[in-house]
């Protein structure tokens, strides 16, 4: 397996020092820290797999933050929940005994 240094960092290094940011973006995101966790984990899981080369540091900082904003979309976008426009209707206008009654 590749050794992954990012920086003269270690993986774990850098996940101790972007932890944070990454987590703080997930959950502004998300909304709530559980939710969060999951799309943090695939950030950092995203990074070890792919080990992509940076010029800079900061440009580190910006592919994870990215990695992350993409990962709750897609987390949003999976669990979207969907409700039928003809339940929503039928809570919405009580029926009437008489169709014509517009009262």
């Amino acid at each position: 397996m590749a050794d992954h240094q990012f920086f003269g960092m270690t993986y774990e290094d850098t996940v101790k020092k972007y932890a944070p940011v990454v987590h703080s973006a997930c959950v502004m995101r998300l909304g709530n820290a559980y939710d969060a966790d999951d799309c943090f984990q695939n950030t950092f899981l995203k990074l070890y797999t792919a080990s992509p080369d940076f010029r800079e540091e900061e440009h580190l900082k910006a592919w994870l933050l990215r990695v992350a904003i993409n990962e709750c979309r897609k987390y949003i976008r999976d669990n979207r929940r969907t409700v039928p426009l003809d339940s929503i209707r039928e809570q919405a206008v009580p029926p009437t005994d008489d169709a014509n009654d517009i009262s």
